[in-house]
């Protein structure tokens, strides 16, 4: 089939932004175990078993996050084309040019932090916060000064043993997409000091709220079209 132009892409972007997205499909509740192929994926040993079930979540199971792992693995490319959406895993602006896989790091640290904070001390149990990135998707100079465009978002999240390194929970995979206006209104976020990392920092911490709070864990949001379009 011959592909459509970008300028094409853009226009029907712009015709169907207010339709619902199509998202990653619905995400499994957290269980108390899981089959041995569905637990590797972080090398972390078997899940725990011969105890009770845990309940739907993580909060309630009593967990008290102590430490935080942060991967984002090299293999992962990245992209410094000023193009609406270039193809590659990484593809970010909210901080100067540099090593983007370290930049990316920082922010999910510095996010679960912040979400760490907020849930204060409601659970007893330590356990180790484990985030395996796998594509972070952001926007261009030239996607966030014209039509604006959506941050997409993967990550693996698990809750291990901080001694043995033993999965508590089945790992869970996550989308976390988030709006990002365009134009004028981008203009008018920088200028009151919600940057992108601002904005995308108070995002990763929601997030990490929500999968300890939610008993379905943190629902994606439905961004329309350009959603679609930014995971081709």
């Amino acid at each position: 089939m011959k592909p459509i132009p970008t300028a094409g892409l853009l226009i029907l972007a712009l015709g169907l932004s207010g339709c619902s997205g199509v998202g990653t499909g619905a995400k499994a509740p957290w269980q108390p175990f899981a089959p041995m192929a569905e637990v590797t994926r972080l090398d972390t040993g078997d899940v725990l078993g011969g105890g009770p079930a845990l309940p739907v979540t993580p909060a309630a199971a009593g967990y008290a996050i102590k430490d935080v792992q942060i991967d984002v693995p090299r293999s992962l490319t990245v992209s410094e084309a000023n193009t609406y959406l270039p193809r590659a895993d990484i593809v970010w602006r909210g901080d100067m040019p540099g090593d983007r896989h370290a930049q990316i790091e920082a922010l999910f640290r510095d996010g679960m932090t912040d979400g760490i904070a907020q849930l204060g001390d409601a659970g007893t149990r330590p356990v180790k916060l484990m985030i395996t990135v796998h594509r972070f998707h952001g926007v261009t100079e030239k996607t966030r000064y014209s039509l604006g465009g959506v941050h997409n978002i993967v990550f693996d999240l698990a809750f291990v043993d901080p001694d043995t390194g033993a999965l508590l929970a089945p790992v869970r995979q996550i989308a976390a997409d988030l709006a990002e206006p365009g134009g004028d209104e981008a203009i008018a976020l920088d200028a009151a000091g919600q940057t992108q990392r601002v904005r995308l920092r108070a995002h990763l911490a929601q997030v990490l709220v929500d999968e300890m709070i939610q008993p379905g864990g943190h629902a994606n949001a439905k961004l329309g079209i350009v959603q679609r379009m930014n995971r081709i």
